[in-house]
């Protein structure tokens, strides 16, 4: 990986998305944009990477 080493802050993002978080709650959680998340789990952790159509049970608008 080249650039600036990560920070704690896009760490826990990724983290939080691999615990099992869906894009929009991590977003939600840090309060930044869901594409954002999107590239920092790209960036850092791409195995962890999930379908963007996967329903989340904590989002019962999908439901």
């Amino acid at each position: 990986m080249s650039g600036p080493a990560p920070t704690k802050r896009t760490l826990m993002m990724v983290e939080a998305y691999q615990a099992g978080g869906s894009l929009r709650l991590v977003a939600w959680i840090f309060g930044c944009s869901k594409n954002r998340v999107n590239l920092a789990v790209k960036r850092h952790a791409p195995e962890a990477m999930r379908a963007p159509h996967v329903n989340h049970p904590m989002e019962p608008r999908y439901a």
